[in-house]
């Protein structure tokens, strides 16, 4: 421990660029902070990704290394990497993992190559091992020297017309990280010449070399950055599938499908044979929607990224399939209109308050009323931007508020007029609705809570919800 803080003590002599962080544990973030390090070279740091991304696209601050853990909730992992890249180029980047939400978060030397990361951190870990990763103690006089000439360089003077190469400052391997670019300098004559092959570390005292020379910046090509990019891009638009990961996993790693909501299913005695119906019909939807590419559609992807909402969505379109499977609903087309239906009927509500995404009337203002009772149709429209959706997908989402009452709405459609598909998922997203209650407070019971739901719905609809979860999915 005394050599781990006269270690930590020469690192901090001297200044370097900031650490950029985005982690959204409390008690991690507050560990920073009581560390005495983080007072002489704060660290910049979020607890959403969301507003890294928003930092990186609007501000150059240069930052020593960019750490974020694998387990933020508001945006993909994949999309905060290539946003890194696009903003960030060359600056180290590693992830946190942690082990108790991801416990099955591996990548191969490979795929950390093909990413441009630099390693996996194993939670838990300090501000002081953060450091470590791109402060080097030995070089940290160095550091000083190079990002202090750096800092009175203006990036926007060079070379703003090069179609080929983009200026990286030379503070940014200062590290010791691996670069995952060839290095390039640019010569008086506009020539470059190479320094440094991708995969290489440059040492400190040589960038000192440079640097003494009024050498500021090194260059790298933007086809090597747009290769990252695209490979990011293509895991995103779900091209790229590992083949490593088992069925179960993708199931709740793709569609966020909650441990707690089948749990909650077992423990009320629900058939066996119905929960695995369920499961097996979320993932036939999710291979639906693969081989059609209809998940590359991006607000597609961010909504079943978002863990709250695609929950919610797969625990929907898990009910409505074994409602479906009670009117002998099989058929193959028939089976993905009510699975995309039922997984994307409220994608309108991604962007908005939680009160609305909730669908907490009670507590809505007058203006979130009107979203809400307006988002079926906006969900339909969304919907309708993605190339190759059946228009019958559009109509089933349309009428998913609408209840045989003339309760629903938008339009207020009564008895007669609601499609079978529509109310299926009408009354699962009731049922969903309750079981999230359930999941914050363990008194509520969501069968009780469903009794005065019934009315709303056509009695064949009722019939079907009692058969599967009443009468413990006998059907």
């Amino acid at each position: 421990m005394q050599e781990q803080s006269q270690l930590s003590s020469i690192i901090y002599k001297k200044k370097s660029n900031p650490v950029l962080i985005t982690n959204n544990d409390p008690l991690f973030i507050e560990g920073i902070w009581k560390d005495p390090q983080s007072k002489v070279i704060p660290p910049i740091i979020f607890q959403n990704g969301r507003e890294t991304e928003d930092f990186l696209k609007k501000f150059k601050q240069p930052v020593a290394g960019i750490f974020f853990n694998s387990s933020l909730k508001d945006i993909p992992v994949i999309e905060l990497i290539r946003c890194c890249h696009l903003y960030q180029p060359a600056v180290p980047i590693f992830i946190i993992a942690d082990n108790k939400k991801n416990k099955n978060i591996t990548f191969s030397e490979k795929e950390l190559n093909l990413l441009g990361i630099q390693k996996i951190l194993q939670d838990p870990v300090s501000f002081s091992n953060i450091i470590q990763q791109v402060i080097q103690p030995a070089d940290a006089h160095l550091s000083q020297e190079v990002t202090t000439k750096n800092s009175t360089h203006n990036d926007q003077q060079l070379l703003e017309n090069d179609l080929e190469f983009i200026p990286i400052r030379v503070d940014t391997f200062m590290s010791g990280c691996k670069s995952f670019f060839d290095l390039y300098l640019r010569l008086d004559s506009g020539r470059y010449i190479k320094i440094s092959n991708t995969g290489e570390s440059i040492q400190s005292d040589r960038i000192l070399s440079f640097v003494k020379k009024n050498i500021t910046h090194f260059y790298i090509k933007k086809e090597s950055q747009k290769k990252y990019l695209d490979y990011c891009e293509k895991i995103i638009s779900g091209i790229i599938q590992s083949e490593n990961i088992k069925i179960e996993v993708k199931v709740e790693k793709l569609l966020q499908f909650g441990e707690s909501t089948i749990a909650f299913f077992k423990n009320s005695g629900v058939n066996e044979d119905n929960i695995k119906y369920g499961l097996s019909f979320v993932e036939n939807v999710e291979n639906f929607l693969k081989k059609n590419k209809i998940e590359s559609h991006l607000t597609l992807f961010k909504f079943l990224s978002a863990v709250a909402q695609a929950e919610h969505g797969s625990a929907t379109a898990f009910v409505a399939s074994l409602l479906a499977k009670a009117f002998k609903t099989e058929e193959l087309k028939s089976v993905s209109i009510l699975g995309v239906s039922a997984l994307f009927h409220d994608i309108a509500l991604l962007n908005h308050s939680e009160k609305i995404q909730a669908e907490d009337e009670y507590n809505m203002t007058e203006s979130e009323k009107r979203i809400y009772y307006n988002h079926p149709l906006e969900s339909s429209k969304v919907m309708s931007s993605v190339a190759g959706i059946d228009p019958m997908v559009l109509h089933v989402i349309e009428q998913h508020h609408e209840r045989v009452d003339r309760s629903g709405f938008p339009r207020k459609t009564g008895r007669g007029g609601i499609l079978l598909f529509s109310e299926l998922i009408g009354l699962s997203d009731e049922f969903a609705q309750q079981l999230r209650l359930n999941q914050t407070d363990k008194d509520t019971n969501p069968f009780v809570a469903m009794l005065s739901v019934y009315p709303k719905f056509s009695q064949p609809v009722v019939k079907a919800f009692q058969s599967v979860f009443l009468n413990r999915g006998n059907s």
